[in-house]
């Protein structure tokens, strides 16, 4: 994957033809506004999955799987739009797949390699440095079921880093591709602009972020933790079937288990709790895909913030009121208000 980065800013060219980083703290797919992405870290969305299972107490890989797949399957119908589309369905071969997995190294999935290929029938491959296995396998039957025009039943395990799957053609999963999605266009204009890169016109704060197109991996420079590039209605369509089949409780605990995390991830540095540190912290939201931050007010023990297109309403949420617990060491409680217009209103203060 040589001569694939931005000379100026080491951002690959991929973004400069296929997404659009918008000033007002969104990023979405060229030709699909609605489908909007997020770069998460790998760790912690790890991390918060497992420790969701645990809560709700049943097994959630399934509900993982099926909201992955149905966004997968809706990302590469926009792909293969057109002629394009046409005739990459009408003559597939693996090459067509091949192509496609080379999205993946932009997107930070790891590294996609095919073993076995009957068109419509089955496909069998590797994943080396999967991003996270459960979504990765709803990636790979998403974009099955969108190049064949027919939904199948995915198969995967892990061992060492090396992810193995199998999948066949499988009618009986078509309700996996039916997961509700509910795609948010945003509606609220940026408050300030971005400084882009000459070269290329993505946001130069990408710099923050280091590919490695070889490996399919995208590191968090300030951090030094994984990240991926992720579909947004991915993460809300999981929540809201959680929530639908388990009860009121499943956004309760996201929040519960973010806010712990943040909370051990921002404790040890060296951080100001005035409005000004909180700004800076919650800048990153914004080259994120997060969502842009609109206002932030501190009067005494209490802090409000204004997120305009938030990504999460728990997921901001908890990140707010965990950068608070870490900045003040104490224990806070939260309340929110999202407003239809697009923008969410957050009061933390000492419990």
């Amino acid at each position: 994957m040589k001569g694939k980065l931005c000379t100026y800013c080491s951002t690959p060219l991929y973004f400069q033809k296929n997404m659009e980083w918008n000033a007002n703290g969104t990023m979405y797919l060229k030709g699909d506004i609605s489908h909007r992405m997020v770069i998460l870290d790998c760790k912690a969305l790890n991390n918060s999955m497992v420790q969701l299972e645990q809560r709700v107490g049943v097994p959630i890989t399934d509900a993982i799987v099926r909201a992955k797949a149905a966004a997968a399957n809706r990302y590469i119908n926009t792909v293969l739009s057109g002629p394009l589309g046409w005739l990459s369905r009408s003559f597939s071969t693996i090459k067509v797949y091949e192509k496609i997995a080379e999205q993946a190294l932009y997107l930070g999935y790891g590294v996609v390699r095919f073993t076995e290929y009957m068109r419509r029938v089955r496909l069998e491959g590797q994943v080396i440095n999967p991003y996270l296995p459960m979504m990765m396998a709803g990636d790979i039957a998403g974009t099955f079921s969108s190049v064949e025009r027919k939904p199948g039943r995915i198969r995967f395990e892990v061992e060492d880093g090396l992810m193995t799957f199998e999948i066949d053609q499988d009618q009986r999963f078509g309700e996996m591709l039916r997961a509700r999605l509910k795609p948010q266009t945003p509606s609220i204009p940026a408050i300030s602009s971005y400084r882009r890169c000459p070269e290329c016109g993505v946001p130069i704060l990408l710099s923050r972020f280091k590919w490695n197109l070889a490996e399919g991996l995208i590191y968090d420079v300030k951090t030094a933790r994984r990240t991926a590039i992720i579909g947004m209605e991915t993460i809300q369509s999981l929540y809201d079937d959680l929530e639908e089949r388990l009860g009121p409780e499943v956004p309760i605990y996201v929040m519960e288990i973010e806010k712990e995390r943040v909370r051990k991830d921002l404790e040890k540095r060296d951080l100001i709790a005035t409005a000004e540190g909180y700004r800076r912290l919650l800048a990153q939201l914004r080259v994120r895909g997060m969502g842009e931050v609109a206002g932030v007010q501190k009067a005494g023990t209490q802090l409000r913030v204004r997120v305009n297109n938030p990504y999460s309403v728990p997921a901001i949420v908890a990140l707010v009121s965990g950068a608070y617990e870490a900045l003040n060491q104490i224990d806070s409680k939260e309340s929110w208000r999202i407003d239809p217009r697009g923008f969410l209103d957050i009061t933390v203060e000492p419990k």
